[in-house]
């Protein structure tokens, strides 16, 4: 069981990493941002900058380190997804690049910090750094899922409203789907094999289920939606 844990966390670990790269790629090839709501990019983003914090806190190294690596890895790739986003609007304005450049710098000089007090806890600290325990080390990560599982539901919903989902990729949240199902799978096979474990696991699990089928509804929704423009692409040409 815990050889499955183990598994399944790092091939969690290496598809976080991976999150931002969909879109990133969908971006750099079509050169264009469609209907976004770029509020929902940034509650990710922060929601990326708590789970990095949760790596350099968490109380268990073996799972700080997965959270941080995978994390921070995600951290930078959806860094240049950001940019590229308000680089390609067609109605953005200077005041708009410089509000998102400013933004993506703050990020990257906190997330350097961090970096920092990682590799301080274990080389220097590994005895005396403070990790969240008690309260804080169940409350903390119930919280952080949060910003990272409903950021991109604002986006649905408009997207479901308007009946246009121009410029999100579904490759996106196929990734996702498939992220939360690895992430499920670690944390079931960690209880199995540390039942004392399941007070930290547990609300991983309920979020990356409430994770998984918002990204499904999302993935349907957007395939559809592709398919239909390119049904009536056809029939036009």
């Amino acid at each position: 069981m815990e050889i499955a844990a183990q598994i399944f966390g790092y091939l969690g670990a290496g598809v976080t990493i991976a999150l931002g790269i969909p879109q990133l790629v969908h971006q750099l090839k079509t050169k264009k941002t469609g209907n976004v709501n770029f509020i929902s990019f940034w509650i990710f983003y922060i929601g990326l900058l708590l789970w990095i914090s949760l790596g350099v806190w968490h109380e268990n190294p073996a799972t700080a380190i997965s959270i941080f690596i995978s994390n921070f890895g995600c951290g930078v790739v959806y860094t240049f997804t950001m940019y590229f986003l308000y680089h390609y609007y067609d109605k953005k304005t200077k005041k708009m690049m410089f509000g998102a450049i400013g933004g993506i710098a703050g990020f990257s000089f906190i997330s350097a910090i961090l970096l920092l007090l990682f590799i301080l806890r274990f080389s220097y600290f590994k005895e005396n750094f403070a990790t969240l325990n008690g309260y804080s080390g169940i409350i903390f990560p119930l919280i952080v899922p949060a910003f990272t599982t409903l950021a991109f539901f604002p986006q649905f919903i408009i997207g479901v409203k308007n009946k246009n989902f121009n410029g999100i990729t579904p490759y996106m949240a196929l990734l996702f789907i498939f992220n939360c199902t690895l992430w499920v799978l670690h944390s079931v096979f960690a209880i199995l094999a540390n039942p004392d474990a399941s007070n930290g696991l547990i609300g991983v699990i309920v979020w990356n289920v409430i994770c998984g089928i918002i990204y499904a509804f999302q993935f349907g929704f957007i395939f559809a939606y592709n398919r239909r423009n390119r049904l009536v692409y056809d029939v036009v040409n």
